[in-house]
C-alpha cells in the first residue's frame, strides 16, 4: 500500500483519517500545516499527499506551489469541507489530481489512494479527476468546455433532466456542472444530482 502523507490542521479529522487508512495497510505520516508536511517530506518516502485546503502557517494552495518546484511528480488530492469554487480551481491550476468533499467517504478515498499509486499522473487525471457531466443545452458550451479542459478528462454531456438524474444515477461523477441556461429545470436538476453524487462537486451555474 503507498506512504500518505495527511496535511490536515483539524486534529480530530487529521486522526480519523489516518487511524482508518492504517487500518487499510497504509503508512501514514501527519502534518497540521504545509511547513510541517515539508519537514515531513525531507526526512520521508511519500508517494500520495492528502491536503487541506485551508490551514494557518502555510495553506494548501501555497504548499502546491512549492511542490510544483520542488516535487512535481507526488500525487495530490484535495479535501476540503468548503466548497470554494475559486481556491479549488487554483489548486488544481497547481498541479492538484482530485477534490473530495468533506465528510470523505474513507472507502472512496481509500479506491482513489490506491488507483493513483498504481497509475502514471496522466492516467490519475483521467480516472480520479473526472468522469466530468455537463447538464446543457448549449452546444457551443459544451465545445468550449472540451477545448479548455485537459484531454485525458472524460466529459459525458446531458441534454435533459432525465437524462441527467439517469446519469447521476448510473455513474460516479467527480465535477458536475449545470448550466444556467438549462431548461427550466436547473436548481431541480442539481438537487437531484447531488443525491445521487454525494461526493462529487456541482458546479451550479445559476442563482440559488
Amino acid at each position: 500500500m503507498p506512504n500518505v502523507l495527511t496535511v490536515e490542521d483539524n486534529p480530530t479529522t487529521r486522526a480519523i483519517l489516518s487511524s482508518a487508512l492504517r487500518d487499510r495497510g497504509h503508512e501514514v505520516f501527519e502534518a497540521e500545516h504545509g511547513k510541517a508536511a515539508l519537514d515531513i517530506l525531507a526526512e520521508n518516502e511519500v508517494e500520495i499527499i492528502l491536503l487541506d485546503i485551508h490551514m494557518p502557517v502555510m495553506d494548501g494552495p501555497e504548499l502546491l506551489s512549492e511542490l510544483k518546484r520542488s516535487r512535481p511528480e507526488l500525487p495530490v488530492v484535495l479535501l476540503s469541507g468548503k466548497r470554494d469554487i475559486n481556491r479549488i480551481k487554483a489548486c488544481m491550476d497547481l498541479g492538484a489530481l482530485q477534490y473530495l468533499h468533506k465528510p470523505v467517504d474513507i472507502n472512496v478515498l481509500h479506491e482513489v489512494i490506491t488507483d493513483i499509486a498504481g497509475a502514471g499522473n496522466t492516467e490519475a487525471v483521467s480516472a480520479h479527476w473526472g468522469t466530468m457531466m455537463l447538464v446543457s443545452t448549449d452546444e457551443a458550451a459544451s465545445t468550449k468546455l472540451r477545448e479548455l479542459l485537459p484531454q485525458p478528462i472524460k466529459i459525458e454531456f446531458a441534454t435533459s433532466m432525465r437524462t441527467a438524474t439517469e446519469a447521476s444515477a448510473r455513474h460516479r461523477f467527480r465535477t458536475i456542472i449545470v448550466d444556467d441556461e438549462f431548461e427550466s429545470g436547473a436548481p431541480e436538476t442539481a438537487a437531484l444530482v447531488r443525491e445521487n453524487q454525494a461526493e462529487a462537486i456541482v458546479f451550479a451555474l445559476y442563482s440559488e
